[in-house]
């Protein structure tokens, strides 16, 4: 569905933009699994957060999982509840 989704708006040329401002690694003591955490900044949607896990496989490494979450500050959580059970 997300490929679905966002291809469109790639072959236009115009997708979203995201800019690491933090980030922070690790890796399997094997060396074939790596995991990431990572501070967004964005154009549209302000502060985000990503996380993510990579594999290596036949010599590159894979996306093998990835989360992407819009920052709500606390005093605001209330607002976007309301917000996303149709309330407001």
């Amino acid at each position: 569905e997300f490929r679905e989704y966002a291809h469109p708006r790639f072959a236009k040329g115009k997708a979203w933009s995201f800019r690491s401002t933090r980030r922070t690694f690790g890796m399997s003591d094997a060396g074939t699994t790596a995991w990431f955490e990572e501070d967004l900044e964005t154009e549209k949607l302000g502060p985000a957060r990503g996380s993510g896990v990579l594999v290596l496989r036949k010599g590159r490494w894979l996306i093998a999982q990835y989360n992407l979450a819009l920052v709500v500050p606390n005093e605001r959580f209330k607002d976007v509840k309301a917000v996303l059970d149709g309330t407001k």
